[in-house]
């Protein structure tokens, strides 16, 4: 943690204990022109333009209580500063989940979670963060207290502030406290892996398992290196093999009937290996959910696609990097990979030149998730294209944080 932090070029850091605390340090740093960075679990400070100015460090790790939890109205309501292990932990205890699975969950924060709309492995089945946030209250630039939606599932009227916030970096207003909708945990889990020939393979076998009545909440490929150090590693042979996973989640009846459709589907493309234990089920999704957050690789991207378009960014990142570690979500076109070494021609030449161009073909973009070199951290190859209209981005703005204090220079302002 402390090394992630030393990315930011704190002056000082306030331990925010309170929503009266936050506006307090608003309104002042507001009133100097200070930036202020909100701090959580430090986990994602890689991820998004490097701060350049000296400021605040908002630490708002003490806002770390539950706030209210109905377990049958299936809602959550928590401070924005609660780690997401133990948002897990209580939802457990009453055979629910939010199924965001997230790297590093007993330091992640619930609000640095929605900042980031960090999007796990289970994204094909559940959806993403923006899909779970029903509530919100937080501080604006000016140091105002706003709030969004509420407490019931269907609460929006009007311009929605839940939605607006999440994914925005805390440039628009600090999070201080989050509701989310929950769900039951599943009955059964089964994870279905198989290797497959080639890249053509596990396309086809990934459309023909879409088309199928599954109840399938992940789909997709991994490759490389990574995978032979965590849980799949009995699964691998070799890191150039192509392994197709395939995660079943609902009622055991019901996972039992898409066990076997999938093996009637797989006919002729490959023979699924069964693991349904719950301990490796868990084990194996937490290092997909791991994987993209890891502090290890030279370079890590995230590339945001269609369905189709998951396969040509796959196989354009090995084309760049043979050695290449990825996971490649055949469901939703999303593509996570880790570079064994830095490019020898740089981020441009790499990000924006050769591998941008096919996320665009296919109605995407890329993600710069970590640049251990530190070179080239320019809006260009850190968002690539935004594609969307800057001026109303900047009105946006304007409005909730007018003289540009919150995490200045980070997202796009």
């Amino acid at each position: 943690m402390a090394t992630a932090l030393e990315t930011l070029p704190l002056r000082e850091t306030q331990s925010i204990e309170s929503v009266e605390a936050l506006t307090r340090c608003l309104r002042q740093a507001s009133a100097e022109g200070v930036p202020v960075y909100p701090i959580g679990g430090a986990t994602s400070l890689e991820y998004g333009m490097p701060a350049r100015e000296a400021g605040i460090g908002a630490d708002l790790t003490p806002l770390a209580s539950i706030v209210d939890y109905p377990a049958r109205d299936l809602t959550l309501t928590v401070q924005a500063g609660v780690r997401w292990s133990q948002v897990q932990a209580a939802l457990g205890e009453e055979n629910q989940e939010l199924p965001l699975d997230v790297p590093f969950p007993s330091q992640a924060t619930a609000g640095g979670i929605v900042a980031t709309a960090w999007t796990g492995p289970r994204r094909f089945g559940y959806g993403a963060v923006r899909d779970y946030v029903i509530g919100i209250e937080a501080v604006s630039g000016r140091g105002d207290v706003f709030h969004g939606g509420g407490r019931v599932v269907k609460n929006v009227a009007g311009y929605d502030f839940c939605k607006l916030l999440t994914g925005s970096m805390g440039t628009l207003g600090i999070l201080s406290q989050i509701t989310f909708r929950v769900r039951p945990k599943p009955e059964r889990r089964c994870w279905l892996s198989a290797p497959v020939e080639n890249w053509e393979v596990a396309r086809e076998l990934a459309l023909r398992l879409r088309r199928a009545p599954l109840a399938a909440v992940t789909m997709g490929v991994v490759r490389g290196p990574y995978w032979k150090q965590t849980a799949w590693s009995e699964c691998i042979e070799s890191v150039e093999d192509l392994r197709f996973v395939l995660l079943l989640e609902g009622l055991a009846e019901e996972v039992a009937g898409s066990i076997e459709t999938a093996r009637h589907v797989a006919t002729g493309w490959c023979r699924w290996h069964e693991d349904d234990e719950p301990s490796l089920v868990q084990s194996r999704l937490d290092d997909l959910a791991a994987f993209p957050g890891s502090t290890e690789p030279p370079l890590a991207i995230r590339a945001k696609t269609v369905a189709s378009g998951a396969e040509p960014v796959a196989q354009a990142i090995l084309a760049i990097d043979a050695d290449a570690s990825l996971f490649a979500d055949l469901a939703t076109g999303m593509v996570d990979a880790h570079f064994s070494v830095f490019p020898q021609e740089g981020l441009s030449a790499t990000l924006v030149k050769k591998i941008q161009p096919i996320a665009r073909h296919y109605g995407g973009h890329v993600r710069l998730l970590r640049n251990a070199s530190g070179a080239e951290m320019t809006h260009q190859v850190v968002w690539t294209e935004l594609g969307l209209p800057l001026q109303l981005m900047e009105n946006v703005k304007q409005a909730f944080d007018p003289n540009n204090i919150l995490n200045r220079g980070r997202f796009v302002w």
